[in-house]
């Protein structure tokens, strides 16, 4: 891959060596979703969760894994199929899902990102985003605190966001803290029209429809009490 470059010490590099050095478990396939390129990280969160390198390794066809996995009951299974599908067939530049994939002895959550390659092929890759998420769970969203000269009005009272799914709380932290939704779907590695989905779905459960309303709601300032 880099056998061609003058920067000295790159030669002897090579594609798998870089594909190791990646954190996240990740895999390419051909453009008919065909296991071409595992990592390391892969490999070894294959094994240390008791999977089968023959099973989802080189050689196997991603979309058929997903495939059988649905077919099985797994929602998640056909949602990633779909996010693979859709970078494949070129309909989307980027797709990510998030998806819980928890071990008998810890919750955990994961992001797949899907991302096109040279030649019609693609790279996907499995974020831990557990850390992140148990410090969201952890972190209650609270009411906007009032300042001076705001006496008298009175605030979404936190158990309104008890409606709210876990998505949405975390979309909804961010717009209230400015994110914009281009910049909430790449935090939370989904699609801005997914962000716009769980904010609308927010708004139907707080009687809003724009996210002024809901902004000016929690900060009190048409919150009647009621």
């Amino acid at each position: 891959m880099f056998g061609n470059s003058q920067e000295p010490g790159l030669d002897d590099i090579s594609a798998q060596d870089v594909l190791d050095a990646l954190g996240d478990a990740t895999v390419i396939m051909d453009a008919n979703a065909t296991i071409v390129a595992v990592n390391e990280p892969w490999r070894r969160f294959c094994i240390e969760n008791g999977g089968n390198l023959s099973s989802s390794g080189l050689g196997v066809n991603y979309l058929d894994v997903c495939r059988r996995s649905a077919q099985a009951g797994s929602r998640e299974a056909a949602q990633a199929a779909a996010c693979i599908r859709r970078v494949l067939d070129r309909v989307s530049k980027q797709s990510f899902m998030e998806y819980e994939c928890s071990s008998p002895t810890e919750r955990r959550w994961f992001v797949l990102r899907v991302t096109p390659l040279d030649g019609n092929a693609a790279m996907a890759s499995h974020l831990n985003i557990t850390a992140r998420r148990n410090a969201e769970r952890q972190a209650a969203i609270a009411p906007v605190p009032f300042g001076a000269g705001e006496q008298g009005r009175k605030p979404l009272p936190v158990a309104a966001f008890a409606e709210f799914s876990a998505a949405e709380r975390e979309v909804v932290a961010r717009l209230l803290r400015g994110y914009r939704v281009n910049a909430i779907a790449a935090e939370l590695y989904v699609s801005p029209s997914t962000v716009r989905s769980q904010l609308s779905s927010a708004f139907g459960k707080v009687g809003v429809s724009s996210q002024q309303e809901l902004i000016d709601l929690v900060r009190g300032d048409v919150w009647d009490g009621r």
